[in-house]
């Protein structure tokens, strides 16, 4: 699994993303990062949304590898899992599987302000 030190690296690498202007971010991201596997860092990325530091999105992505858009970003999958939606890049009609639906993570709006202001302050007391 992971312990103290993979999760201050993950929370380090979210706390960048959050002072930046990064809207939002692929797990994988976070793995390239930290070095840290996937599995452990989806793991703990969803502990986060649990304390409401970061959003869970999905994204629906076009199949056809030369369009390959972005079709729906989604807070929920039931209303499109096994239906069928027109891709607006390319105009064709997919059919929703799990295989062209990939997690996307958004940040709270309020932890970024609290990041941003704790780094501003951070930055006051180093010039004093």
């Amino acid at each position: 699994m992971y312990g103290w030190k993979e999760e201050k690296l993950i929370e380090e690498a979210i706390d960048n993303l959050a002072y930046s202007r990064v809207k939002r971010f692929y797990p994988t991201y976070i793995c390239k990062v930290t070095g840290i596997p996937l599995e452990n860092t989806f793991t703990y990325l969803l502990s986060l949304v649990e304390k409401g530091i970061l959003i869970l999105k999905w994204e629906i992505r076009c199949p056809d590898y030369d369009c390959n858009s972005i079709v729906a970003r989604v807070d929920e999958l039931s209303q499109y899992i096994n239906k069928c939606i027109e891709c607006r890049g390319c105009e064709e009609e997919i059919f929703v599987k799990k295989d062209i639906i990939f997690p996307v993570f958004e940040i709270n709006e309020e932890y970024r302000i609290y990041i941003k202001n704790k780094k501003k302050q951070k930055n006051r007391l180093k010039a004093q």
